[in-house]
């Protein structure tokens, strides 16, 4: 299986952002950088762990193609709980999405200081392709250096 990686830090002005214009032209050039992969024979899958931001709208675009494309989604959640730490609207959108999923990979249990990075490290050395938003890390930028994927950044304008 080829697979798609999205990885992004959810920006702290998400929730305002997501309802401008703005958003709908982050979703468009994002969806047309998974269709055209899945349209190359570059990736079958898309992996995502289900950060608020970049990484929901991913999995949204992912469902949304399901059909002509045959894309897959599968959810890379770093620890059991994590919804519990977002907003109700957002959490509702997490489930919503989980639900659909193919293929639903849990890395950690608990939540521990490295659950996320351990989560990354599991998206990058699985996947073939990696479009990057916001890290906010060290740890996973380094983890990224030193893959030799293709890597694909985004400015998420966020």
């Amino acid at each position: 299986m080829k697979k798609i990686a999205v990885i992004s830090a959810t920006p702290e002005n998400w929730s305002k952002f997501e309802t401008t214009y703005q958003s709908d032209i982050l979703f468009d050039k994002l969806k047309n950088i998974i269709t055209l992969c899945v349209k190359r024979g570059e990736a079958d899958c898309l992996v995502t762990s289900m950060n608020i931001g970049l990484e929901t709208m991913a999995a949204q675009i992912a469902l949304a193609v399901r059909q002509e494309t045959g894309l897959k989604l599968e959810c890379a959640l770093p620890f059991e709980e994590q919804a519990k730490y977002f907003s109700e609207p957002n959490r509702d959108r997490y489930f919503d999405i989980v639900a659909q999923c193919d293929t639903e990979t849990l890395i950690d249990t608990k939540r521990t200081n490295n659950s996320r990075v351990k989560c990354y490290k599991y998206m990058i050395d699985s996947s073939d392709i990696i479009i990057v938003g916001l890290t906010g890390n060290v740890q996973i930028e380094r983890l990224l250096n030193q893959s030799d994927k293709q890597i694909i950044r985004m400015d998420i304008g966020a």
